[in-house]
């Protein structure tokens, strides 16, 4: 999937303006760079358009990784966004 030239400017910004929050929440990315750093813009930027190039046409389709997600509806405008989701796992009960 291809974004037009202001799109790609909203990218490139939403990509800078995550650096800040992945330090913040102290999440770092494997496979990058260096094993277990903070993601760069430019990783962030990357990854984006890896999703985009990889999301499916047709139904609703959603694809995610390190908190980005990019989510798609028929006949609609692509949607990318970032969460922070955080789990407990294993709890017992008492």
């Amino acid at each position: 999937m291809k974004l037009d030239k202001k799109s790609q400017r909203m990218v490139k910004e939403f990509a800078k303006n995550l650096v800040p929050i992945y330090k913040l929440y102290n999440w770092t990315w494997f496979g990058g760079e260096e094993e277990g750093s903070f993601p760069s813009a430019k990783q962030i930027e990357n990854t984006i358009y890896y999703l985009l190039e990889n999301i499916e046409d047709g139904e609703y389709n959603n694809i995610s990784t390190g908190g980005l997600t990019v989510e798609k509806y028929p006949d609609a405008p692509v949607d990318i966004y970032w969460s922070l989701e955080k789990h407990l796992y294993g709890c017992e009960e008492k």
